[in-house]
């Protein structure tokens, strides 16, 4: 299968679903997985100590 194939293979696939169906789920996938990696680098960052150090200058 050539690329051109695989493209018009999906264009077709997506060409039948209503585009605010489509929209919409590309919005909920880039929330969940913008979700996941925020939760991810919250759990591999969580052994770290992160001090946040203020220091007042005259």
């Amino acid at each position: 299968m050539t690329i051109a194939e695989a493209r018009e293979k999906c264009k077709s696939a997506l060409g039948r679903l209503p585009r605010d169906i489509v929209i919409i789920s590309v919005l909920i996938l880039a929330c969940l997985l913008s979700f996941g990696l925020g939760y991810q680098a919250g759990i591999d960052g969580a052994g770290e100590s992160r001090d946040l150090q203020v220091e007042v200058l005259p």
